[in-house]
């Protein structure tokens, strides 16, 4: 599934991050079947990566990857890295593809990463005077924008997206985005930017490229 969705996104560099120096069972196997399948695809340049090599140079260099291809446990670690590092985890929307179905979803909970035990753990942001959570709905409306393009709905999705990053860059946020726009207020300005002529051809505000986001796959 990595491989075919690389290529069929325009990505041909995928690396493979492990553990082998110590789970060597577990992941040599992991790690023998990557290459196994890197083979029957010849035009995506294929490497390998410790884990922890990978956490020193994501922070000082994130350009070098494009497509990592984990498993499940490592993918909460990765996810946590590459989505604080692009803006938060309420930003990052997650995906998991099978062969017959695909789950869409976001990282972020009500304002709390879903890799958090308790509250204590989290850094909620709230409004002054109020116990609510304020959440941000951006990783829930890109994760929506993966699922229309998924399903074949290639424009809706592109839509959404450029509604969505034209709101961010005419400096409607959240708090936590270093805004102070309400989760309401949030996405009400995505609707009226959905409503605008500009964006009728699926253009406005970037959102028919490639988001800058790690994907991660097991």
């Amino acid at each position: 599934m990595a491989f075919e969705y690389a290529i069929k996104h325009g990505h041909f560099r995928i690396t493979t991050l492990h553990k082998t120096n110590v789970m060597r069972l577990s992941d040599g196997m992991f790690v023998k079947a990557c290459r196994d399948v890197s083979a029957c695809y010849p035009d995506v340049e294929y490497k390998e990566e410790k884990l922890d090599s990978f956490c020193l140079h994501a922070t000082t260099n994130p350009g070098r990857y494009d497509v990592l291809l984990t498993t499940s446990l490592y993918g909460a670690f990765v996810s946590a890295v590459c989505g604080t590092m692009s803006g938060g985890l309420a930003t990052v929307p997650a995906a998991a593809y099978g062969p017959k179905a695909a789950v869409f979803s976001t990282v972020s909970d009500y304002g709390y990463s879903n890799h958090c035990r308790s509250e204590d753990d989290c850094v909620v942001v709230r409004m002054p005077y109020e116990r609510e959570p304020i959440v941000n709905p951006t990783g829930m409306i890109r994760a929506a924008a993966w699922m229309l393009d998924h399903a074949g709905m290639v424009f809706a999705g592109r839509r959404i997206a450029g509604a969505l990053e034209t709101a961010i860059q005419r400096g409607v946020r959240t708090l936590d985005m270093g805004g102070d726009a309400s989760c309401e207020q949030f996405t009400d300005a995505v609707i009226n930017n959905l409503e605008s002529p500009i964006l009728s051809d699926g253009g406005g505000g970037g959102g028919g490229g490639d988001e800058k986001c790690c994907h991660t796959s097991s």
